[in-house]
């Protein structure tokens, strides 16, 4: 299945996942539970798909700082929406993954200040290290205006990089006019184009913290320790 009408899935992850869960059945139900064994099936191997396009090609994008100062500005949303657009800002603004994201949500943080400027600092889920993306008069603003909870939001399908959660960003971005037009290959290698805005993820906040602060002056090494990658070789 290919990148249609906004809607991803049919990836080489996705791919892999369900054939490993069907290997994963077959040996330890089918090959040696009583009821299957006068099927005589024998045990399997799953050999792993390998992705087969480079990263730059994938359905990864950046934001400018014009579109995300238009999702900022963006107005006539609901209030889920608000919400919902408050909480990808802030993912971009702290350059997090989803699953790392939460943790900012929900205070599970320290801060520190150095020179003038205050980090907090994030134990990833990922890659076990230490996350200390920057504070912003936006992240501030935030914590302030949401000290009393985030509504009926569902942080739980944000932190596992929810359908709902996406299905939001992409409505907001197109309300923000977000409609540049972006060049990718689906996960069957043909090319694909799209408007940005039919697209756009939760992981796109990375790309779009990691670019805008290399623009402004940043090293991949420096970045790095921001957004919690153990050395610099995705963001270079």
């Amino acid at each position: 299945k290919t990148v249609e009408n906004g809607k991803r899935g049919g990836g080489t992850d996705s791919i892999n996942h369900k054939c490993q869960i069907v290997a994963l059945l077959i040996n330890k139900v089918i090959c040696c539970e009583n009821d299957f064994l006068k099927y005589k099936v024998s045990p399997v191997n799953y050999n792993v798909v390998k992705e087969s396009r480079e990263q730059k090609e994938k359905c990864r994008f950046a934001l400018t700082e014009e579109e995300v100062q238009a999702i900022k500005d963006c107005s006539g949303l609901t209030l889920r929406e608000e919400i919902y657009r408050d909480i990808f800002v802030l993912q971009i603004e702290s350059g997090q993954r989803a699953s790392d994201l939460i943790r900012l949500l929900k205070l599970q943080f320290t801060k520190e200040t150095i020179k003038d400027k205050t980090y907090y600092i994030i134990k990833t889920k990922k890659e076990k290290t230490n996350a200390h993306p920057i504070e912003t008069p936006f992240i501030k603003y935030f914590f302030e205006k949401y000290k009393d909870g985030y509504g009926d939001i569902n942080l739980k399908a944000i932190e596992n990089n929810g359908s709902t959660y996406n299905r939001n960003i992409r409505r907001i971005a197109k309300k923000a006019g977000l409609n540049r037009i972006v060049s990718y290959k689906d996960s069957r290698g043909n090319e694909c184009e799209s408007m940005i805005h039919e697209v756009l993820c939760s992981h796109d906040s990375r790309h779009t913290f990691s670019t805008i602060m290399l623009k402004r002056g940043y090293d991949a090494k420096t970045i790095s320790k921001m957004t919690g990658h153990k050395n610099e070789k995705m963001i270079n």
